[in-house]
């Protein structure tokens, strides 16, 4: 399962990877695109729906992003923001049954579309290639948005935010996760690895969300984790991992 909004071809990434990896010619491919910096939460539910089917299954997830082939020269404010924020990034991982508790696993997935919001975050061809659009109320949005969604879609498995150990919230910015500290009542100090990640290597989009969870893994930090990232539409993705 490959995601990807930075660019297309055909054959797909995932031909490229079953040559170099010699996996087997049969092999069943999806690809998750355009979907933006959530899509890794979209290619992990595939994923585990495969495995719930087919438990002998394992599946290769790969998340790769070449933002840096978008640059815009431009003097709008938005597409200056994305320029500073969006980097490359590669991440990948393998889903399928097991018995390692030590290993986190997919508990769920839960996805929300916020309400009149399809106008605030945008990513289109364009006369000279993909073009991004960024709402400037984009982090008020979250922050009403987000604590009332995630406090729902924990509720359906009997967990309050008290329970959740680690927070991996995709850092779209820094004033996204500030948003999504405040409207979830957490302490900065629960945005520390996403900031980490946001640092380090910048907004990778769809591999962003898989380096912080390895970041939670290295960190021994107690599960479960819900991890959360936000895309054009505006929309959420909630995963919760146990």
């Amino acid at each position: 399962v490959t995601a990807s909004c930075t660019g297309f071809r055909a054959p797909g990434l995932e031909m490229h990877l079953i040559e170099a990896l010699g996996l087997s010619p049969s092999a069943r491919r999806t690809n998750i695109g355009f979907q933006g910096c959530h899509a890794a939460v979209n290619a992990l539910a595939v994923a585990r729906a495969i495995v719930l089917s087919e438990p002998s299954a394992r599946v290769l997830v790969c998340c790769a992003e070449v933002s840096t082939a978008h640059f815009h020269y431009s003097d709008r404010l938005d597409q200056l923001i994305a320029n500073t924020l969006f980097a490359d990034g590669c991440a990948a991982c393998v889903i399928g049954m097991s018995t390692d508790a030590t290993q986190p696993a997919i508990l769920a997935t839960h996805s929300r579309l916020f309400p009149a919001t399809a106008g605030e975050m945008g990513w289109l061809v364009g006369d000279h290639g993909f073009e991004m659009m960024l709402g400037a109320r984009v982090p008020e949005l979250l922050e009403r948005e987000v604590g009332p969604w995630v406090g729902r879609s924990l509720e359906v498995h009997g967990l309050s935010r008290d329970h959740i150990g680690g927070w991996a919230i995709h850092p779209g910015g820094p004033r996204v996760i500030d948003a999504v500290l405040a409207s979830l009542d957490l302490p900065p100090a629960s945005g520390h690895h996403s900031r980490e990640v946001l640092r380090r290597h910048g907004n990778m989009s769809s591999a962003t969300l898989l380096f912080i969870i390895r970041d939670l893994i290295e960190a021994g930090i107690p599960r479960p984790w819900t991890g959360m990232a936000f895309g054009p539409g505006l929309a959420g993705e909630l995963l919760l991992l146990n």
